[in-house]
């Protein structure tokens, strides 16, 4: 343990102390010179630009100032199928030689930079942002360094123009006058490991396609310099950006900028090897990689120092340091928008929000889920989220204080976590549903409530589907709703397409009929968006909603409608089972399944259940409430906000339907992981949630959902706190070991991803669900939880 707490602060201090002396060291006895002259090849500056309509005329007009030869300066401007008036602005400055290339569709800034190379003509590529604004002589200085035949890309410095209003310019600019001295060392030594998006210039021939995900200024320079040139830093060049406003809005800029930046290195074959690159590799490893990889050693760093306290009063010391780092985070994220300038509060909480936007952000690149579009996050947020999601625009606070309060009561009173973490879990996984048996029963005994008196009911019908991209299915979903054993004359079929790109639109038009209806919404905005814009436009007593992938059995409507004879109930869950032989983790999906419909049952019968199964679910039309057209559980706000009027929401065993599971572990766990975003998200904007006067309904929606989101932490608390009462008695170690065992196994069932072996499924499917969990309580939080949903295939 002592080992592994110096290696992990080793690697630290290196990463953020260690590599800047290692290179100011090599600087003092080895140098490279760059053979610079004033020179003025031709030079093709490309704007990268979407709905930049408040600053593309300054930029324009900044690049047509700048002290350079007119004839040799082209200008392109690359909109990224820009909504505003971006477009018409640059069209105004034809006549002075700019040129606009417009994407028709929205791929991304580097598939616009990709086809503006092409179309350059310049002996040198400049690449910049529409609020970037440079020197006059900076082209100048930029160019100049390629008199030199070896320097392929050359960097310039951006410096940030602090906005009194913004609490976080202060840190930014710090902490790119940090990088500016790394990158100012790594050029006298060598290459610099990246480029500045918003002033980079590369020689055009050099430059190599990249794909949409990709990010130029981190992919391009490193492929120059494998291929033989150097990427040099010049400090004389400079360009001026705006800060980011907001904290949150630098953090969401992290997010993205490292989940495509990872993405974008890991691709190269051999990149870290220093026998094929020399001391580059090296670098790389430094600056970025280890860089990146930060917050993976601040975690264990904090956790294995409380342990070792007792051992040396310099683990006691290193640990209080770590506290008042983490605490006076806290602090700065509660006074943030109150007092400014104060560093040593805000320092460390761009500390904070650095790694843990990198935490994220890696994670985000690992998984593949890293956007090749990007959205403005140098206005204020106050201008860009509704009014509904006030409390988001503050989501730290959720994170920060979480998890500070469970580290503060751990460390403090572990014995007190441990039996508290224990007997949280003991009651989300076992008490709630015994609750919920005994509650039952005691309904049943005193026959209070009886559901079997059904009447066959024939209400109208619409059978609503919400679909994307659905080609390889759609058709068998219009054959299996048709035939249904349902009055023709009393049911619709509706099929929404949100915005489809394939085939599926064409296979519905074969099939429309008095029957079969189609909504063609050409813009793609999620599944709640075509809920809400198809809803209102039904006229039947009762709308089914289904995924396209669910197959009903012929008599699922009927059994489903049946229930609507009580005048009390406005929702109906079916029953879907999961088809999954052919996954490593069907038979453990299968029992939390059956685990979870149990509940479900036992919730129906005692007062209502909280949310229906998205697959298959009925209700009354006309109790319909339109939820935000963000929100992402459409199957858990829709029927609470009818149970939130006064009706239950059932569900009903005998309306069957089935689907097939996800085709891989990675697919179900980026489900659960949008699913438990998507319930914080509702939490949050207080939008499907029980209100105080529920009281029933307000305690199972703690039991079965809150709690079971909170879980994950209440797992780490019981690992960590076992921990630090090992040597209290026997119980303790024994408790640690079975605990240590089952992730060990879990391990190897995640190594092994296609054994159906149980000792290895049943763990690996829980830590996965439960990780999922904690990574999507945390997207919810932050809000970056995407509403449309991801198409994958099914097994």
């Amino acid at each position: 343990m002592e080992i592994l707490f110096w290696i992990t602060l080793a690697i630290v201090l290196y990463v953020y102390i260690g590599y800047p002396i290692l290179l100011l060291t090599i600087s003092l006895f080895y140098q490279k010179k760059v053979d610079k002259a004033s020179i003025t090849p031709t030079v093709t500056l490309i704007i990268s630009a979407y709905n930049e309509e408040k600053s593309i005329k300054g930029k324009i007009e900044n690049t047509l100032s700048l002290d350079y030869p007119k004839d040799r300066l082209e200008i392109i401007v690359v909109s990224d199928c820009s909504t505003d008036r971006t477009d018409d602005i640059v069209k105004g400055f034809y006549p002075q030689g700019v040129k606009l290339l417009r994407l028709e569709q929205r791929m991304g800034k580097t598939a616009g930079l990709n086809r503006a190379v092409k179309e350059a003509s310049g002996e040198i590529i400049v690449f910049t942002d529409a609020n970037a604004f440079y020197k006059k002589d900076a082209l100048l200085k930029l160019v100049r360094n390629f008199n030199d035949p070896q320097i392929g890309c050359v960097t310039g410095e951006s410096r940030y123009v602090e906005n009194k209003n913004s609490p976080s310019a202060g840190c930014e600019g710090m902490y790119w006058n940090y990088e500016n001295v790394i990158k100012y060392l790594e050029s006298k030594v060598g290459s610099v490991v990246c480029g500045d998006g918003a002033i980079y210039a590369i020689r055009k021939e050099l430059y190599q396609t990249l794909d949409n995900n990709d990010i130029a200024d981190t992919l391009t320079p490193v492929q120059i310099v494998l291929k033989g040139f150097r990427n040099v830093y010049e400090p004389e060049a400079i360009c001026f950006e705006e800060a980011t406003q907001t904290f949150q809005d630098e953090f969401r800029r992290k997010v993205r900028i490292s989940s495509r930046a990872w993405n974008s290195l890991m691709k190269i074959e051999g990149l870290l090897n220093p026998f094929r690159n020399g001391f580059f590799s090296i670098q790389v490893l430094s600056h970025r990689i280890l860089r990146w990889l930060i917050p993976f050693f601040l975690i264990p760093l904090f956790l294995l120092n409380i342990p070792l306290m007792e051992k040396h009063i310099i683990y006691k010391i290193i640990f209080l340091s770590q506290t008042l780092i983490y605490l006076l985070a806290m602090i700065g994220f509660f006074l943030k928008d109150k007092i400014k300038g104060i560093s040593l509060i805000y320092i460390p909480y761009y500390f904070v929000m650095v790694n843990a936007a990198l935490f994220i952000g890696v994670l985000k690149g690992i998984q593949g889920n890293a956007p090749a579009t990007w959205e403005h996050v140098r206005e204020s947020s106050s201008t860009t989220k509704s009014s509904s999601l006030k409390l988001s625009q503050n989501p730290s606070l959720y994170i920060v204080f979480l998890f500070t309060l469970l580290f503060a009561i751990t460390i403090t009173q572990p014995l007190f976590t441990f039996w508290l973490s224990l007997l949280f879990i003991l009651y989300v996984l076992f008490i709630y549903p015994l609750i919920l048996n005994i509650w039952s029963f005691v309904i049943k005994s005193s026959g209070s409530q009886d559901r079997h008196n059904y009447a066959q009911l024939y209400p109208s019908v619409s059978l609503l589907i919400a679909a994307y991209n659905e080609e390889e299915i759609i058709e068998e979903k219009i054959k299996n709703s048709m035939s249904l054993d349902y009055p023709k004359d009393r049911l619709k079929i509706i099929i929404a397409s949100d915005g489809s790109t394939d085939k599926t639109v064409d296979i519905v038009k074969k099939y429309i009929s008095d029957r079969v209806q189609l909504f063609d919404y050409p813009e793609r905005r999620g599944k709640i968006s075509v809920l809400n814009r198809t809803v209102p436009r039904l006229d039947t007593e009762v709308v089914v909603f289904s995924d396209a992938n669910t197959m009903y059995k012929a008599d699922a409507i009927l059994k489903l409608v049946r229930n609507f004879k009580d005048e009390s109930i406005g929702v109906v869950s079916g029953n879907v089972k999961l088809v999954s032989e052919h996954v490593s983790f069907g038979e453990p999906e299968r029992i939390y399944w059956n685990y979870e419909h149990k509940i479900q049952e036992k919730e129906s019968l005692c007062n209502s259940m909280l949310e229906a199964d998205g697959a298959m679910y009925a209700i009354r039309r006309h109790l319909f409430e339109p939820p935000s057209d963000n929100i992402i559980l459409d199957d858990s706000v829709i029927p609470m906000n009818i149970a939130k009027k006064g009706y239950k929401i059932v569900y009903e065993p005998e309306a069957i339907g089935y689907e097939k599971t996800a085709p891989d572990l990675k697919a179900e766990f980026k489900r659960r992981v949008r699913i438990t975003a998507g319930g914080i998200q509702a939490l949050i904007q207080k939008e499907g949630i029980p209100e105080l006067k529920d009281g029933a309904l307000l305690f199972q929606y703690l039991s079965h959902k809150l709690f079971r989101w909170l879980m994950p932490y209440f797992l780490l608390a019981l690992y960590i706190s076992n921990i630090l009462i090992l040597n209290k008695h026997q119980f303790y170690l024994i408790s640690f070991i079975l605990q240590s065992v089952f992730y060990l196994l879990s391990i190897f069932g995640i190594i092994y991803d296609r054994s159906n072996f149980n000792l290895f499924t049943i763990p690996k499917y829980f830590v996965v669900s439960n990780t999922a969990m904690l990574i999507g309580t945390i997207k919810g939080l932050l809000n970056t939880q995407q509403v449309t949903w991801e198409k994958f295939k099914r097994a």
